[in-house]
Parts: structure tokens; sequence; C-alpha cells
């Protein structure tokens, strides 16, 4: 990957040109160059970055991903504008790969989705989210089969917010199974305990529910058996519960989640993650 974007704290709107270079009196866009564009399509996409109010920290984050994006399309010869879905992919793999976190793969989605509304062309970034940037599962064909199915059903039954908060769930176990060195997709109940002991003391009760319930979900999407109904992972969610009670407890403070809160992984879609909650930097 190229360096990283460098990042602003959040300042002053601006509605038209920052400290960027300009090109003719317009604002400099990384697209200016790439082959694929003509010049209609380059004035475009300058008017829009020049006409849109937002913070110079958004204007800033918006060029320097596109910059990124564009380089790495370069070196491994693809094409940046208009990219296809797996020209993105590929570029979010490769971000991911070189530790770059789910925020910021999930404002390159957004900056790259803006660029290419701004040209008039279709999203790139449209579609499940869970296939993004995430270690390659160890499934049989016929289970790989049944999970892209899946994927295709979701991306039109499923709210865009749901699929985010099932990618940031599934993107956080497999990349911590991946550093225990286990597989993800299918998980053993074992993993998932280990799992949810590692994680469970700086997560609410409500937030490693939710993590299980993503985690059933993929599973039963790929027809695999599902982990979260051992024991095992039942006894970790529980003892994960009681000291969160304890620590409010102890904290003076009553435990508001309620004697009846349930970390058993429900049936029903995922809840909004609080990863996926936050509110896209970009529209």
């Amino acid at each position: 990957m190229p360096p990283r974007t460098a990042e602003s704290s959040p300042g002053k709107v601006s509605s038209h040109v920052d400290d960027e270079a300009t090109e003719a009196g317009s604002p400099a866009i990384p697209f200016a160059y790439v082959p694929s564009l003509t010049a209609v399509d380059v004035d475009r996409l300058r008017e829009a970055f020049a006409d849109r109010v937002m913070a110079l920290s958004t204007r800033r984050a918006l060029r320097g991903d596109a910059k990124l994006f564009v380089t790495w399309c370069g070196q491994t010869k693809r094409q940046a504008m208009p990219a296809s879905r797996e020209t993105v992919a590929a570029f979010l793999e490769a971000a991911a790969a070189d530790g770059r976190s789910a925020a910021t793969l999930r404002r390159y989605r957004s900056s790259l989705a803006w660029w290419h509304a701004a040209g008039g062309f279709p999203n790139p970034c449209a579609g499940s989210a869970v296939t993004m940037a995430v270690p390659k599962p160890d499934l049989t064909d016929t289970a790989m089969a049944s999970l892209h199915t899946f994927m295709d059903v979701a991306q039109r039954a499923y709210a865009p917010a749901t699929l985010r908060a099932t990618e940031a769930d599934i993107r956080l176990f497999a990349v911590w199974c991946d550093q225990q060195g286990v597989s993800w997709l299918p998980a053993e109940p074992a993993t998932v305990g280990s799992y949810i002991r590692a994680i469970g003391s700086s997560r609410k009760p409500a937030t490693v529910a939710r993590y299980l319930a993503s985690i059933a979900l993929i599973h039963r999407s790929a027809n695999e058996p599902n982990p979260c109904l051992h024991w095992m992972v039942n006894a970790g969610a529980t003892r994960a519960r009681t000291q969160a009670r304890v620590e409010a407890t102890a904290g003076g403070g009553p435990d508001r989640r309620g004697a009846g809160a349930d970390l058993r992984p429900s049936r029903s879609r995922p809840a909004r993650s609080e990863e996926a909650a936050e509110a896209d930097r970009f529209p």
C-alpha cells in the first residue's frame, strides 16, 4: 500500500478551496490525470469538489483518500475511475492487510462512493460489506456457494446499516482468529469461547451479545454448525454478564441492563453495531 493519508483535526468549514494546490484556479483533484476520464468528467469532478460545503478536514480526507486510491490503482494496473467493485474490494483488502483500522476502511469506502457520485458514475462500493477485507474462510465449495447466495440475498433484504454492523463484527472476529492462527469460518466453539474471554472484560454485555449474533449469522449463512449454541460459549457469555454486573455494583451505579439481559445470540438479524452507528463522514 502507498503511505497512509495524513489526518487532520476538524477545522473550519470550507466551501471552495483549502491550502492544497490548485489547477487553473480550481481545486487540484487526484483523478485529473486518470486516462479513462474525459476533460468533461474531470471538470465535473472539480466543480463538485469546489462547490460542496464541507469541513476543511473532510475536504483534505476526501482528497487524500482519492490520492491513495489512484496511486494504488496505478501500481496495480487497475482503472481508478470509474472503478469496479472488484477493484475497490482488492484495494480495501490491501489496506486491511497493511493495518488500516475498520473505521479507516469505512472512510475509504465513503470517499470513493462520494467521488463516483460526483462524477456521475455508479457506486463501486455498493453491496454487502461482509465480503470486504477479512481473512479467507476455510470452507468447502458447497459452503462457499451457500455463503455467496446469502450475501446476494442480504444485499437486497438487509438495511445498509445492518450490513455494516455485521461486517464490523465479523471483521473483528476474523482478524482476531487470524492472529491466533485458528479458523474463523467455520469456527470451533472453543475458539468463540476464547474470543469472548479475551474481549468480554472490555465490552458491554449487549456488545458481546451482538458479536455472538453476527458470528451465528455468518455460520448459518454458510450452512455450518453454529458454534455459539455450544454450552462452552454460553458459559463464557454468562461469566461476562456476571462480571459486568459485579463491576457495575462495585462502581456504585445500578446495573441498567436488567437482570433479564441475555447474551445468547438471537436468530433475528444482528443489531446495529456501535462502530457502524457512527455517522459516515461523507454523505
